[in-house]
């Protein structure tokens, strides 16, 4: 009776223990899912004090930085003139609903403008404003009175968190005589070749939102697909050129880059291509059990020279797997990893002869 007893409870724990390993994995993907139907029942069912309550601390939050735009192609932007307090720094959103604490204006004659353009590498997602490559650039230049033409080098950073190659280089070619750049170092990621995301009323990201069409047939190819795919978090399936649907993003992706390469080289302006490597060498295909696939940089390089786009581009690493070089519980780079991204930019900028570092 006894070892029927102990039987039955050691069946119990096991159970227990195995639906609480299922509930754990699975409550990433349930968050995400519920996420939409919790925000209308509170639309639907709170009482209007509250409601603006709970809007106004959305607000408060990183996920209530953006706003939609009437462009499919751009889908959304920063609020702008908005500034948020997180718990180790702030975010400030100027006239252009870029993060910059500093306004967006006409270029000054004396000026060389340099935009980093991207998504939340460029945004520094994570970080404080003066950490990102883009800064640091500009303070490189500044620091060592380095000069284009015997103009001063500025940068402004046009990036926003989840953009994809898509939206980022369509945002900047609809306004590229507004910010009038003389060079466009352009930052591609993983993650870049997707759907566009748009946003909802309270100002978070809505994944269900793409101008593509979308359907449920596969998990491997699904709106949430790159919220973990290859086993890391922030992989998209859709950037590893498996369907069609994969290489008509990825053709896509390209033949929006090359518009803004010829817009820029039409104004007799420059633009540098660089794609971040950042495989981690620990990181095991065998021990994932995951098929061998072409990385992201050798796809990128293949559609790149496929599409006879006509810029340079470099290879970029900020070590993702050093612990100094990775923002605490984020994947971004710390300002270390913004340094290293930085430095280079400055050499590869200094070696194709376009921005000389070289001191006198």
């Amino acid at each position: 009776m006894l070892k029927r007893l102990l039987g039955f409870l050691l069946s119990l724990l096991l159970s227990t223990v195995i639906l609480a390993l299922l509930f754990w994995i699975s409550l990433p993907f349930l968050e995400e899912r519920l996420k939409p139907y919790l925000l209308e029942y509170m639309q639907a069912n709170l009482p209007p004090e509250e409601k603006q309550e709970v809007i106004k601390e959305i607000s408060k939050s990183v996920s209530g930085l953006w706003t939609s735009v009437p462009d499919a192609k751009v889908a959304r932007i920063g609020r702008k003139n908005t500034k948020i307090e997180l718990k180790d720094h702030s975010v400030s959103l100027n006239n252009a609903g870029m993060r910059s604490r500093d306004v967006f204006g006409l270029k000054r004659e004396d000026s060389y403008r340099i935009v980093c353009l991207g998504d939340s590498f460029v945004f520094g997602q994570g970080g404080k404003e003066e950490d990102r490559y883009c800064n640091q650039l500009e303070e490189f230049y500044r620091i060592n009175g380095t000069t284009v033409e015997n103009k001063r080098v500025e940068t402004y950073a046009i990036g926003v968190s989840g953009w994809t190659i898509v939206q980022s280089t369509n945002y900047l070619a609809r306004r590229i005589s507004e910010y009038d750049p003389d060079l466009i170092i352009l930052l591609a990621v993983p993650n870049d070749i997707s759907d566009n995301e748009g946003v909802n009323g309270e100002g978070m990201i809505d994944r269900s939102f793409s101008p593509e069409e979308r359907k449920w047939g596969s998990g491997a190819f699904s709106n949430n697909a790159n919220l973990n795919f290859r086993g890391q978090i922030g992989y998209s399936a859709l950037a590893w050129n498996l369907s069609p649907a994969s290489k008509k993003r990825w053709k896509k992706a390209m033949s929006s880059i090359a518009h803004l390469v010829e817009l820029q080289k039409k104004r007799g302006k420059k633009t540098l291509i660089s794609i971040l490597d950042n495989e981690d060498p620990n990181w095991s295909l065998k021990k994932n059990k995951v098929p061998q696939l072409a990385g992201f940089r050798e796809l990128f390089k293949k559609y790149l020279v496929e599409s006879k786009i006509a810029a340079p581009y470099i290879i970029v690493n900020y070590q993702k797997h050093k612990k100094e070089m990775q923002l605490p519980g984020d994947p971004h780079p710390s300002r270390l990893g913004h340094q290293l991204l930085s430095n280079q930019y400055l050499q590869a900028l200094n070696n194709l002869g376009w921005i000389d570092t070289a001191k006198d």
